[in-house]
């Protein structure tokens, strides 16, 4: 007995033993995720969203995207990605996404968030940054594996990021993974205007303020659109907004997803979207425009400069 007649502890079960750890590696695994620094409209955003009337969803002006190196920031979630066979130019390939917690289970549907309408969200691109992909892998069977088809436009290393949203803890997740692929490689491809002709002979302009845009400043991005002598244009919404901005490094270590601010200009005859950008690293990014201008989806690149 101990002093004072108290009765001695119960040891502790193995059962308790094994519960309290299971518990403290989870309370571990998700105030770690909750650490990760914020990127807001960074990347594919859950919260600090404006939604308008007709449902569209704008980032928050107060928020800006940042332009992110995944090797730099390791997000805890990690993916894999398997073609059902090796990649070839010009031919389509079912490819397999398995998307993995710390813990090394996979993410299960019921764990990523729905975010501008799609769980998963991937944005590939060829070597000469010349060609780009946003797909949507779709979950396939009970066992956390996601499925899409791609079609490779030319041979080398393919880059892909992964944009998602962990549910549980809210936070962006941005994975990159490369895949090599067989076939010809096309020279690097030449730099873009800031106009670009539309289907219908209109044209789509972006613009940089201020000028020169300068690392770790905000850099304010206008696209404007107009038809074929000064038409009116309407925009669609493509995933629940007016478009998408996404900006790499010519080497594809990193990038940035943007979505447009809110304003009073984009239901004008010519409309004019606005985006807010931020980046440490100075030189050129390829920004590729993702909009529906009334002829189905359209993807657009542009080349900008950030001193």
């Amino acid at each position: 007995m101990r002093p004072g007649n108290a009765p001695d502890p119960k040891p502790m079960t193995v059962r308790t033993r094994n519960t309290l750890l299971i518990t403290a590696a989870a309370t571990a695994v998700f105030f770690g995720l909750r650490a990760l620094p914020d990127t807001a409209c960074g990347f594919m955003h859950l919260h600090d969203t404006v939604v308008g009337e007709t449902g569209l969803e704008y980032c928050d002006p107060s928020e800006v995207a940042m332009y992110a190196e995944t090797d730099a920031i390791k997000f805890p979630v990690t993916a894999e990605i398997v073609p059902d066979e090796p990649l070839v130019a010009g031919k389509t390939t079912r490819v397999r996404l398995t998307l993995r917690a710390p813990n090394g289970n996979a993410l299960l549907p019921h764990e990523i968030a729905l975010s501008h309408t799609k769980q998963v969200h991937l944005m590939a691109t060829d070597p000469a940054l010349d060609a780009y992909r946003h797909l949507h892998p779709e979950p396939e069977g009970t066992a956390g594996e996601w499925v899409f088809d791609y079609t490779p436009a030319s041979g080398g290393e393919q880059v892909f990021f992964i944009d998602c949203i962990h549910r549980l803890t809210k936070r962006p997740q941005l994975i990159r993974v490369t895949l090599p692929c067989a076939g010809a490689t096309v020279p690097a491809a030449p730099l873009r205007t800031l106009d670009a002709t539309l289907p219908d002979g209109g044209h789509a302009t972006l613009s940089l303020h201020p000028q020169p845009a300068k690392t770790g400043e905000d850099i304010d991005i206008r696209l404007r659109f107009a038809g074929r002598a000064g038409a009116p244009v309407t925009l669609k919404p493509v995933m629940a907004a007016y478009a998408h901005l996404v900006a790499f490094d010519p080497e594809r270590k990193g990038f940035a997803h943007l979505h447009p601010l809110q304003t009073d200009r984009e239901n004008d005859p010519q409309p004019e979207l606005r985006f807010r950008f931020r980046t440490d690293k100075p030189g050129r990014y390829r920004l590729w425009a993702q909009f529906d201008a009334g002829h189905g989806e359209t993807f657009v690149p542009f080349d900008v400069w950030v001193r």
